[in-house]
This record gives structure tokens, C-alpha cells and sequence, in this order.
């Protein structure tokens, strides 16, 4: 910098501080400011390469350890370096050590799914549904179940109501509600 030169030339802290037109302390801070351009420290043990073979494992497999990290480089690469080191490595390219939510567990009595409907004038059949409900499912779920409950139990112009799930929201599921005109409530 200019004004560590001038101060190698002979010229005095006010002298530089006029010339520059800055405080006295500006020029201080200047001059007794370390160098901070050399690392001190030794060089890293992994290489600019190494350190992407990491990141695109963890990438790949997000919930791979830096144990199991570090064993794959040790194999496949014969890269050694301490689980430590992989840590710092993730976390230089801002991938942080995530923790699954803690959820409440729901008891094994609570887990079956079931279909209800209910109404002014009383409730309708309750359908279990086994595995995991399609928009297909749901159509013969209605079809057998719900428009006769709806006939027999409730009067003309009733409104059907029901969650904004994709199963409800699908092209089949919208195009057999328009055939059997059905009134969804919106």
C-alpha cells in the first residue's frame, strides 16, 4: 500500500495523514495492521477435488455419516482423512449436520385409516381403507358408499365436502364428479 511506502520513504504519521487526508489513526491502523494475505497454519489434507467427492456424496446420500463418508474416500479414493476433517469440509461448502424432527410416536391402535361420512340427519357407513388411498379407490369408495348413504339419508340438493387432497383434486376423480353431478362444496 501507498502509505506503508510512504512510511518506508522517512515520512512521518501527521505527514502522511495531511498528504492522504486522513486522522492520525487511520494512518496507525494502517501501519500496524498484520498482514492477513499469509495463512498461517498447515495445508489442507484434502484437495479442491476431494472436497466435491464429499460434498456430492452427501449430496447423493444425505443421511450418510462422516464415518461411512470417510470409509467410501478411504476405499474407493485412498483418501485418508479423520471424520473431522470431512465435517469441516461439509461445512465450508454450507452443508450443516442435520436432525430428524422428533415426532410423537402414533400407537399402533391409532394408525388404521378409515373414510367416514356424517350429516344433520345422523352418520353414514364408516369404510376402512387398506394401504394407501388412490383417486381410483376413492371413486368406488363414493360411488358404492357415499351417493346412496347421501339418497337415503339427507334431502334433494345436499353438498358433498372434502379436503383439498390430490386424490379429491384429480382429473379422473373431477371428471367422474361432473358425471354424476354431484354438488361439491367449494
Amino acid at each position: 500500500m501507498v502509505i506503508i511506502r510512504g512510511r518506508q520513504m522517512g515520512l512521518d504519521m501527521p505527514t502522511l495523514a495531511k498528504q492522504f487526508k486522513t486522522s492520525k489513526s487511520v494512518i496507525w491502523a494502517t501501519l500496524n495492521t498484520p498482514d492477513l494475505s499469509k495463512a498461517t497454519g498447515r495445508l489442507l489434507k484434502t484437495s479442491s477435488g476431494d472436497d466435491r467427492i464429499i460434498v456430492r456424496m452427501t449430496k447423493k446420500n444425505p443421511r450418510q455419516t462422516s464415518t461411512d463418508i470417510n470409509s467410501e474416500l478411504k476405499d474407493q479414493y485412498g483418501v485418508q482423512v479423520s471424520k473431522d476433517t470431512v465435517k469441516r469440509r461439509l461445512r465450508h461448502d454450507s452443508l450443516f449436520r442435520r436432525r430428524s424432527v422428533n415426532k410423537p410416536m402414533i400407537p399402533e391402535k391409532n394408525r388404521s385409516a378409515g373414510l367416514n361420512c356424517f350429516h344433520a340427519n345422523g352418520v353414514g357407513f364408516f369404510i376402512r381403507i387398506t394401504g394407501t388411498m388412490e383417486s381410483y379407490m376413492y371413486k368406488d369408495i363414493l360411488e358404492k358408499e357415499m351417493i346412496p348413504s347421501g339418497r337415503s339419508q339427507m334431502c334433494r340438493g345436499w353438498l358433498f365436502q372434502q379436503d383439498n387432497d390430490r386424490n379429491h383434486s384429480s382429473h379422473y376423480f373431477k371428471d367422474w364428479i361432473a358425471q354424476h353431478r354431484v354438488n361439491v362444496m367449494t
